[in-house]
């Protein structure tokens, strides 16, 4: 069972590991030997490609978008995004930021974003993941055995 306090401190765990990954790649830029047109079409990709799987990962997941780790539906998501992966949209946000630290052309916000959110965004979907199980049982674990955490599964023929 995951506490509150477990919950909470995921939450601002994550938060926090956000801002530092953006603030990163605002206050130092130009680090990385890349064109500036370079890394703006391929920051701005995956930035705005990050946002349409977040706003694609919330639409299905409605009124429980609303951050906390615990489930507040009385079922879990499978549809969308979360046919492919478990977490899309722990995935889409990391991959914003990643797209934001190339547009900056910002190591430090690449590296920020790499070692500390992804990191908290992993510990927060398997502290999500235990929640699930309890709540949901057999029928959590039938879809997390055929469903990707981050990434999706490559189907075997």
């Amino acid at each position: 069972m995951v506490t509150r306090s477990q919950e909470w401190t995921a939450v601002l765990l994550t938060a926090m590991a956000g801002v530092a990954a953006l603030a990163g790649a605002l206050l130092f830029r130009d680090q990385l030997p890349v064109s500036r047109e370079a890394a703006r079409v391929a920051g701005f990709c995956l930035l705005y490609g990050g946002m349409a799987l977040f706003l694609w990962s919330a639409s299905h997941l409605g009124r429980a978008i609303g951050g906390r780790v615990a489930p507040v539906l009385d079922h879990f998501v499978v549809t969308g995004p979360y046919r492919f992966v478990r977490h899309p949209a722990y995935l889409a946000m990391t991959i914003a930021l990643i797209g934001a630290g190339i547009v900056t052309r910002s190591l430090a916000g690449l590296l920020l974003t790499l070692v500390v959110f992804a990191p908290a965004e992993v510990h927060r979907a398997r502290l999500e993941e235990r929640a699930l199980a309890d709540v949901f049982g057999i029928a959590w674990e039938k879809y997390a055995a055929r469903t990707g955490f981050f990434l999706p599964r490559l189907r075997r023929p």
